[in-house]
């Protein structure tokens, strides 16, 4: 089930986003120069980066359980789960308020 989530809707549902964000940057610009004056922006690119990172660390540990390698503790991983959430609460509260 987790491998059909995976590959079914969470690994679509990140390329399709990070396209269209890319799409988004360069095809939607507001005004010329707006680009190196969005700081709000550019922690938002870095957040998603870390989301993507976290993204594969989460699959990779997915086929670890998958080969019975349990490489880290219950509670790690307990902590771990909520480490998109709070990276999407960011997200979008940088883009909703954009404060720099």
């Amino acid at each position: 089930m987790e491998r059909r989530l995976l590959s079914g809707v969470m690994n679509p549902a990140m390329i399709v986003t990070v396209g269209i964000g890319i799409w988004m940057v360069f095809y939607r610009a507001e005004a010329p120069g707006w680009w190196p004056s969005a700081i709000w922006l550019h922690i938002k690119i870095a957040l998603v980066a870390l989301m993507l990172v976290i993204h594969g660390l989460l699959a990779k540990w997915r086929r670890d359980f998958a080969a019975d390698h349990v490489p880290h503790s219950s509670r790690f991983f307990r902590v771990i789960n909520e480490a998109p959430t709070l990276l999407l609460i960011g997200i979008v509260i940088l883009v909703v308020v954009q404060p720099f």
